[in-house]
């Protein structure tokens, strides 16, 4: 695949099959190689379009066997003689979900010049060579394929919601997840005029961009809509835990331009800053939270890690001061990207900074995608670089200045729970902990790095005040004593954990 290639999508089904997303140009030369060493080409490169940046988009099914099942393309040709300079138009992050029957829906929107003007016709080719026209009359449009790839339909489920003035090119989708019934989408409306978003409780917005969290149902039909603000905010990203029902939606902002409910700083803070929120199926903000820094913070993504109930991080800073809940990140002058873990009781637990030397000359030299992560709670980031990058262990370098991928493995912190019956000391010797409670300890693992572990400790040992009253005497509950007297008595039995219980 050539560097023009970009914006991939990767998901699996209930079958662990996999579905990739990405975008190309014509001029691009796609192939792939499956697990048995099969080549493919998917897109052959077209030497009579090589000045015509027009941009496709393609869906693909690898099943668990790692071969591929079939093919299918987006694309608008009919547009390519209405561009300016060549440029006709491209598909944007494309959003790709699987519900609970293992269709796939793809939300496809354009970035399009000012010409280049609706309605437009969405061909769809499909593997076997059948192409499907759809008439498309807004910017966003979802379609949805059976496993097998056919399609379902193709709706534009934001049609029709503004007045007429504003209803045609202003809708921008940042991200969508789905807990296999209902769709959650982020959404941005541009407004030239104050209108309403209509759906069942209608939402007013003003002039500007403005952000909403939409939830559709299995027909793709809007449930509810709520307001996240209104100004300068990018960089969207929205997951689904499915242990609590609840999303988590953080996205990067300028607090002095943007007006929200959940922004404490709205026209005092004039630096891009994290914004991170709590959302049940419902639509109720459940948590709100906005990290300042000094200088440009931004959020790359947030992803649940289901095995320990913790939220994955993934951002960048160039603040020497951003500080999350008890954790700094490290302060730096170039830019530093950094890995942190949002526990249960939204507390920052733990953190680690990965620090790319080529920021020091330009910025946009490296980057870390979207995390995935399995069911052992390793979680797995891809990324790229084009110099070094400083982990927390070792330096890894591109040579001679190429582009290189990195795949990082990032393990949680999982807590480990232990049962002890008086106390117990830490694996590393530093610490004896004698009462129920959660503890911390650090190792250093096999590169000589930190390693952070956490314990839920349980002391099993149970000491239990009776109050007995006998006749003439009283045989103690192990046989061992004869308390023929009033008084306080001490007796030690073993409980079913193997531990002294001792009864007074």
């Amino acid at each position: 695949m050539v560097p023009s290639s970009y914006t991939p999508t990767l998901t699996f089904d209930s079958n662990n099959d996999a579905y990739f997303y990405f975008n190309h140009s014509l001029i691009d030369t796609i192939q792939v190689i499956d697990a048995f060493k099969n080549i493919r080409f998917l897109i052959q490169r077209n030497i009579n379009r090589r000045n015509i940046n027009w941009i496709s988009a393609t869906i693909c099914k690898i099943n668990e066997n790692g071969q591929l099942s079939w093919v299918n393309y987006l694309s608008y040709p009919d547009s390519l003689q209405q561009g300016i300079n060549g440029k006709i138009f491209s598909f944007n992050a494309c959003q790709l979900n699987i519900n609970n029957v293992d269709e796939i829906t793809v939300h496809a929107f354009r970035i399009l010049p000012v010409n280049n003007l609706l309605p437009d016709t969405l061909h769809i080719t499909h593997s076997n060579g059948l192409i499907t026209k759809m008439l498309v009359t807004t910017e966003d449009i979802l379609v949805k394929f059976t496993p097998n790839g056919n399609l379902v339909y193709g709706v534009e489920p934001f049609k029709n919601r503004l007045q007429p003035q504003t209803d045609a090119i202003t809708n921008r989708i940042y991200k969508a997840v789905t807990d296999g019934r209902y769709t959650y989408s982020i959404n941005r409306f541009y407004l030239s005029i104050n209108d309403t978003f209509r759906c069942r409780t209608p939402v007013p917005m003003e002039v500007g961009q403005n952000f909403l969290l939409i939830k559709c149902d299995e027909r793709d039909s809007i449930v509810w809509a709520k307001w996240i603000g209104r100004g300068d905010a990018y960089s969207f990203s929205l997951d689904y835990n499915p242990l609590t029902s609840e999303l988590a939606l953080g996205f990067t902002c300028l607090p002095y331009d943007f007006e929200s409910p959940f922004n404490p700083y709205y026209l005092t803070s004039r630096f891009y800053d994290i914004l991170l929120l709590r959302i049940d199926t419902s639509g109720s903000v459940k948590w709100s939270r906005l990290y300042p820094g000094n200088n440009v913070d931004e959020l790359n993504a947030v992803s649940y890690n289901q095995l320990n109930n913790q939220l994955l991080l993934i951002g960048n800073t160039t603040s020497t001061n951003l500080q999350l809940d008890s954790c700094s990140v490290p302060k730096v002058a170039s830019l530093t990207y950094f890995i942190a873990s949002l526990d249960s009781t939204n507390t920052i637990s733990s953190i680690q900074s990965i620090q790319s030397n080529s920021f020091n000359v330009q910025r946009g030299k490296a980057i870390l995608g979207v995390p995935i992560t399995d069911r052992k709670g390793r979680t797995f980031i891809p990324g790229w670089f084009s110099d070094s990058i400083l982990m927390p262990c070792r330096i890894l370098r591109a040579p001679g200045g190429t582009i290189d991928g990195v795949l990082l493995v990032y393990n949680t912190l999982i807590t480990i729970d232990t049962g002890v019956c008086d106390k117990m000391i830490s694996p590393s010797g530093k610490y004896t902990w004698d009462s129920t409670g959660f503890y911390r300890d650090t190792l250093l693992n096999t590169l000589g790095c930190d390693s952070l572990l956490q314990f839920k400790v349980t002391v099993l040992r149970n000491n239990k005040i009776l109050d007995s009253a006998v006749c003439y005497r009283m045989v103690s509950y192990s046989g061992r004593y004869v308390w023929d007297s009033s008084g306080n008595y001490l007796d030690t039995l073993v409980n079913s954990k193997g531990c002294d219980s001792i009864k007074k």
